[in-house]
């Protein structure tokens, strides 16, 4: 038997700074919101952002995104 379980997620923003003076160069920020569905707290954990397979999408970075997905029944057997 196997079983999905909600692993972390990670979103990117960018944000772009204007200077305030002439002369001066603009500042560009990227910004990573992580969110830790799992339940569990990190402790000692060391994180590593990367994106292979960059993908565009607009949703609000305070709130985790779940995608659903088809779900069934175990049989009597396994209970």
């Amino acid at each position: 038997m196997s079983y999905i379980s909600e692993v972390p997620i990670w979103k990117s923003t960018y944000r772009l700074v204007l200077p305030s003076k002439s002369g001066e160069k603009p500042l560009l920020q990227g910004w990573a919101v992580v969110d830790n569905t799992i339940g569990e707290d990190w402790t000692g954990v060391e994180l590593s952002l990367v994106a292979g397979s960059p993908q565009s999408f607009i949703q609000q970075l305070s709130q985790p995104f779940y995608a659903g997905g088809p779900s069934c029944r175990c049989p009597p057997a396994c209970s």
